[in-house]
């Protein structure tokens, strides 16, 4: 289920919702498991039109959305381990704005892909060593707008609703879907607007 759900808050409208997820945090020793599940997923990917019926992922918006994701992609290959990436068929990549998502493991709190908002399908990926640790993780950044949190263990759930401060938190699904105007939406930090 965790696995489907950061495949989707991610890469699901190639990661261009200001909901997608973008920094993943694993804890303990299920992060290699997860990280191995997580890239044979992204992997298979199918990233192609939106006439095609198998496509998972489309084309991002724009092509200075292209240039500006692609360029953050090449600079973090620099310093970044990659974990994975999608196959991006050439006709496919010739015919628009598309993206492989890509997804890096290991990327230190300090790195551009995980301090800055790509709005792209690309996604950072690091270790905690506990539960209270990847919360201290999570909520170190400027921007608050939407968390989520998997966990089978009652005492890390109510933990992440008491100090995970975000404007919207999700336990045990994906991070992106809130109906606008249905459902309360409002940011937190960076993110905010006070409501």
């Amino acid at each position: 289920d965790a696995v489907r759900g950061v495949l989707y808050s991610s890469f699901g409208f190639a990661g261009q919702k200001s909901s997608a997820c973008s920094r993943l945090i694993v804890v303990g020793d299920a992060y290699q498991p997860f990280l191995d599940r997580l890239a044979a997923a992204t992997q298979d990917i199918i990233v192609s039109r939106a006439e095609d019926p198998s496509a998972f992922l489309g084309p991002v918006i724009d092509e200075e959305s292209h240039s500006r994701i692609l360029a953050t992609i090449q600079a973090a290959q620099q310093d970044c381990s990659l974990l994975a990436q999608a196959i991006l068929p050439e006709e496919v990549a010739r015919s628009g704005t598309f993206i492989a998502p890509t997804v890096f493991r290991d990327v230190p709190q300090s790195h551009p892909i995980w301090t800055d908002e790509i709005f792209g399908p690309v996604l950072a990926c690091a270790q905690a060593t506990s539960f209270e640790q990847a919360l201290q993780m999570a909520v170190a950044s400027d921007y608050a707008l939407t968390g989520g949190v998997f966990s089978r263990h009652p005492g890390h759930i109510a933990l992440a609703r008491e100090e995970f401060r975000v404007g919207n938190l999700y336990i045990n699904r994906g991070i992106t879907g809130a109906l606008v105007g249905r459902q309360p939406f409002g940011g937190f930090a960076f993110s905010g607007i006070g409501s």
